[in-house]
């Protein structure tokens, strides 16, 4: 990403909420954003603009040099959650990755695994898969990813482990990978994400 781009890219702005990332205009934040069973949420701005059709490119259109520009929105935020903390991106169901051919959020979370040092593991799956969230309601959604994610077999998992997405909306995904990590014995779970479609 060029400087051009940078200042050009519509990131969320301080003052924001240390434990949901959304910009605050008062002092308080009651953190409605904030998907159950994570800890603390971190992302770099509205899906909107240039981010989002970059995010499209990278995900969609096979744009895969796009990863450590992206990766690099996340950085700073994902060292301040702890270096001891793995990183565990949200995975794509089998058929949709066969399908794409790349799983991008596997890769956006290597390439960010190589910018800050911290371990990245495959932690999660999707166990069946699901249709598009895309056109669904807040607790279609839900519904739609109940019990969708579990711990892979064999993985033995670390107190802190740090989710890693592309886009979250109502943070279902986040939520139900965050329940499937907590029943792997994941003490806290934190998340950073792109872009948040408000």
């Amino acid at each position: 990403m060029c400087d051009e781009c940078l200042e050009g890219t519509p990131l969320f702005a301080e003052p924001r909420c240390p434990t949901c990332s959304i910009p605050i205009a008062g002092p308080n934040c009651d953190c409605r954003e904030l998907p159950a069973d994570v800890d603390r949420l971190w992302v770099a701005g509205p899906y909107d603009g240039w981010l989002r059709d970059a995010i499209f490119d990278f995900k969609f259109k096979g744009e895969t040099a796009r990863a450590p520009s992206l990766a690099a929105l996340l950085a700073d935020a994902s060292r301040s959650m702890g270096t001891d903390a793995w990183l565990a991106p949200v995975p794509l169901h089998k058929k949709r990755k066969r399908h794409r051919g790349y799983d991008q959020v596997a890769l956006l979370a290597t390439v960010l695994g190589l910018q800050t040092g911290q371990t990245v593991c495959p932690a999660l799956a999707k166990d069946r898969e699901t249709p598009t969230q895309v056109g669904l309601s807040a607790s279609e959604r839900s519904l739609n990813l109940i019990d969708a994610f579990s711990v892979r077999p064999g993985i033995e998992l670390p107190d802190h482990v740090i989710l890693i997405d592309d886009v979250t909306t109502t943070g279902s995904t986040l939520s139900e990978s965050a329940r499937a990590l907590r029943k792997g014995g994941v003490v806290s779970v934190t998340a950073v994400v792109i872009a948040h479609g408000l």
